[in-house]
């Protein structure tokens, strides 16, 4: 009986391992925007990714869009390679549909500039990190241009629990992991292409087993009231997006909704600088993301300032400016083409509520 190495003879002729190998590829789907004609690629895009993304453009203009994405299925586990570019003039709106597999997508950005919100999480994608989160989660963000690659594993692949894991675990691009996670993902994109299904299965399972390591490292030994205190803070915090919008969110509401102390609502937001603090901050941001998002209609400023609790429009563009630095003006239907929000996405801002763990691991070097 000859050798044979995951399935291919070794003794096998060059030409006959060739087509061997051909014929047990793993799953792979391919699509790209440039076979397509311009006027009709927003709705290709569209269709090809559905339900999971939908996209459309701030200015109602679909023209100047190239996107391409790979896809390989490797049993259990599936990778996706997605690059998208605007002509950098017309930001697109990305919206994540919710899906009910319990899919965890481990997203590594070799480039992007993509904000938004992840649930009710603000959140930034910047180049070189790598973010883990629910993929069912529903998302919606703006962005010109992204480029990244993903895995996606099944929760019990990596023993991810939402009872008691972060829904979104972010490694900055300096950390260790993110480098360790790029790495891995980039090679095994790399090989996989070439590979035959049990290779890429094989690949696939050694990845998942670095995904669970890293995941059981983040949360193990989490005690019964370390979980309920984190569950606790993020219904909090949830309650509060979902309500950014109500005059009438104050902290007798929030205490009442929970069932809570006044202190422990105190406690829970005094590291961010106290609730009332956190409340205004939270609707200075969602104000800033749908003014990000217009096209500039005339009155949109006053619109968006009542909108998130602001009697007077002066007494939000004093707020506005004391928070960002600018005018809400300069923010109005901008992207890359804005300095002044390029400015707050380089400074991070948008994800002050996901997990940072690299510390963990820099310490156990």
């Amino acid at each position: 009986m000859s050798n044979s190495i995951l399935g291919v003879p070794q003794n096998a002729a060059p030409d006959a391992q060739r087509e061997i190998r051909q014929q047990c590829r793993p799953v792979k789907f391919t699509a790209t925007t440039a076979s397509v004609d311009a006027k009709d690629r927003l709705d290709y895009w569209n269709w090809i990714q559905q339900p999971a993304f939908s996209l459309w453009p701030t200015d109602g203009r679909a023209d100047g869009l190239n996107a391409s994405l790979d896809w390989w299925h490797t049993g259990e586990v599936a990778f996706s390679d997605i690059r998208f570019r605007t002509d950098g003039k017309r930001p697109y709106v990305f919206e994540l549909g919710r899906l009910n597999r319990e899919v965890l997508a481990v997203r590594a950005f070799r480039h992007s500039n993509q904000i938004g919100l992840l649930g009710n999480e603000e959140v930034a994608f910047r180049s070189g990190e790598v973010h883990i989160y629910p993929f069912g989660r529903e998302g919606r963000f703006i962005t010109s241009h992204v480029d990244h690659v993903t895995a996606y594993i099944p929760f019990a692949m990596v023993g991810y629990d939402l009872s008691k894991s972060s829904e979104h675990i972010v490694f900055k691009s300096n950390s260790p992991v993110a480098r360790i996670l790029n790495a891995t993902l980039c090679s095994t994109f790399d090989i996989i292409d070439d590979a035959t299904a049990s290779e890429a299965r094989a690949l696939g399972e050694s990845f998942t087993g670095l995904v669970r390591s890293i995941i059981d490292k983040c949360h193990g030994g989490l005690s019964r009231r370390e979980v309920f205190e984190r569950a606790r803070g993020a219904a909090l915090r949830s309650f509060i997006h979902d309500h950014l919008c109500d005059r009438d969110l104050t902290i007798d509401l929030i205490c009442s909704a929970f069932g809570a102390s006044r202190a422990t609502v105190y406690r829970e937001f005094e590291p961010v600088g106290g609730i009332a603090r956190y409340v205004k901050r939270q609707r200075l941001q969602r104000a800033m993301l749908d003014l990000a998002m217009t096209a500039g209609a005339r009155g949109v400023i006053s619109e968006v300032a009542r909108k998130y609790g602001f009697q007077e429009t002066s007494s939000f563009t004093r707020a506005f400016r004391d928070q960002f630095g600018a005018a809400p003006s300069d923010y109005v239907g901008q992207v890359d083409g804005s300095r002044a929000l390029q400015k707050e996405f380089n400074k991070g801002w948008l994800s002050p509520s996901a997990t940072q763990i690299d510390s963990w691991f820099v310490s156990d070097r």
